[in-house]
């Protein structure tokens, strides 16, 4: 059973707990404690066995959990008497009432009750040591108040009996967390700071990784999706290996710091769970990690792969490159820095990509609703796309024009207004707009409109709103003063004539004629 300190984002070399040892925690403040303890029970797996020890009863605190979270297993004690002498019987009192195995122990602890002769504490902390190996378990010890942050340096110098010491200092802007130096199963850590903030539901990192300048050990290796390979029966050389299973790929990727790793993209539904993924990956693991992702088929649209690159990615290569080719890619990124500054708002830089569950012809009021909101996740950088105002050849409106308008992707729509037809093409890119539009109409547009002005800004995309907002007000004030004069009402059914979502009527009708059939004799010869 592993533990770990939970720390969202906190690299598993820095945070992993391994079994039979003790670990050091100094915390300046009480309810920092109370909020690791609560983040660390949480993130346990349901079968975890702990112990929360504290000089007070903690039952009350730790009460509620969710029903598919933190321990199903968990027993509190307090510590009762004088503290010296509950800290000296605490193995014995946990032998003589749970006897204990592999369990996570959580011990909450004032500073000022531990021996202040620093003999006698090395001394408690060696019982306690030696204690954790024999009975499997795995002790944490959480000090908070008065100096417990620096008497983490004075633990630190006790590497041979305490196998991890970390600090949390309280700073005006958020937190440092410094680990002094960590073993687990992964290796040995030496000193490595971060920088956290504190959330409802926890601790988080936010601060890219400041990995100590020393050199890696796994520059040469590439490890790599098997569907990357095409099904091309590829000689793996030395350092070269090929995963079938992405989890596989992942746990790999967990324990590296410069190889290269490439990530197969097959489906569109997986974009944001790889950016995901990277993110995690380039928190954890440093700018020297090398990170790519093949595109298998044609998924990504310019706003996905600019996704991709600001989670992690150090390359993403399209579909259709040649496995000679994607090899020499994968040989020219070996030894690459990440050199990009990673997002910090992951959520939202996702929640950009995704369009709103919109599209095809809409009403003008429909489309400048939806250009405002486009336009302000624009002005946040956490989306994109091209509005695009087209003139319509004499002879033909903008609606007849719109007919020939088939917009199948969620946030792609059009409107007609004042003889102009709009489209709004979601996460375009200024050079391929042609493309799109070519795309987008059935018939070629170039043979529909006479011209065609693109605007791309959030600033542009406002004042074209703005535009369509004031031509739509004044169309239907004078449409309400027609039927005014005309006496007649405006109608409330739609026409049973045949008609579109932009209310025209098909350029190409299909016109009946009567078919005139003369009488034939078929004669047969005897």
């Amino acid at each position: 059973m592993q533990f770990s300190i939970a720390i969202k984002d906190l690299p598993q070399e820095l945070s992993q707990l391994r079994e039979g040892a003790v670990y050091w925690l100094g915390v300046d403040h009480y309810s920092d404690v109370l909020m690791l303890f609560r983040q660390i029970l949480l993130s346990v797996d349901a079968s975890c066995r702990a112990i929360a020890v504290g000089p007070e009863d903690l039952s009350d605190t730790f009460s509620g959990f969710p029903d598919d979270q933190g321990p199903q297993d968990l027993r509190f004690y307090q510590m009762t008497g004088l503290p010296a002498r509950a800290l000296a019987r605490l193995t014995k009192d946990l032998e003589r009432a749970l006897r204990p195995r592999k369990r996570l122990v959580l011990l909450m602890l004032r500073l000022d009750h531990l021996p202040a002769d620093a003999g006698i504490a090395q001394r408690l902390l060696t019982t306690w040591a030696e204690w954790a190996e024999h009975s499997g378990c795995t002790l944490l010890l959480l000090a908070y108040g008065g100096r417990a942050v620096e008497y983490s340096l004075h633990v630190m110098s006790l590497n041979d009996v305490v196998s991890g010491a970390a600090r949390l200092k309280s700073l005006a802007t958020g937190y440092q967390y410094q680990v002094l130096h960590w073993r687990n199963e992964l290796g040995a850590t030496g000193s490595t700071e971060l920088a956290l903030e504190k959330t409802g539901l926890g601790f988080v990192v936010t601060q890219d990784r400041v990995v100590p300048d020393r050199p890696h050990t796994d520059q040469q290796r590439f490890l790599l999706e098997r569907p990357v390979l095409e099904g091309a029966p590829v000689f793996m050389a030395d350092g070269w290996q090929v995963f079938d299973e992405r989890d596989a790929l992942w746990e790999q990727a967990l324990r590296s710091s410069a190889a290269t790793l490439v990530f197969a993209l097959q489906a569109d539904d997986e974009v944001e769970v790889l950016a995901k993924m990277l993110h995690t990956l380039r928190k954890q693991r440093g700018p020297s990690l090398v990170l790519v992702v093949r595109e298998m088929r044609r998924i990504l649209r310019g706003h996905d792969e600019q996704l991709l690159l600001a989670c992690g990615a150090s390359m993403v290569i399209p579909a259709g490159t040649h496995l000679s080719r994607f090899f020499s890619l994968l040989d020219s990124t070996r030894g690459q820095q990440y050199a990009r500054k990673l997002t910090t708002d992951l959520d939202s830089l996702i929640a950009g990509r995704r369009p709103e569950q919109v599209r095809g012809i809409v009403s003008a009021d429909q489309f400048t609703h939806y250009l405002d909101a486009v336009a302000g996740r624009m002005r946040a950088g956490i989306s994109s796309g091209i509005l695009v105002a087209l003139t319509p050849v004499p002879g033909l409106s903008a609606a007849q024009a719109l007919t020939q308008v088939s917009l199948r992707r969620y946030g792609d729509v059009a409107c007609q207004i004042k003889g102009v037809a709009y489209v709004f093409l979601f996460a375009c890119q200024p050079g391929f707009v042609e493309v799109a539009l070519a795309n987008a109409f059935r018939v070629p547009f170039k043979e529909m409109f006479l011209q065609h002005r693109a605007y791309s800004s959030a600033v542009a995309v406002e004042e074209q709103s703005a535009i369509i907002k004031r031509e739509s007000a004044l169309a239907s004030d004078q449409e309400s003063k027609l039927l005014m004069a005309q006496g007649t009402e405006a109608p409330t059914g739609r026409s049973s004539e045949s008609t579109d979502q932009s209310g025209a009527k098909p350029i190409f009708q299909p016109l009946l004629q009567s078919l005139k059939l003369e009488a034939s004799v078929l004669c047969t010869q005897h």
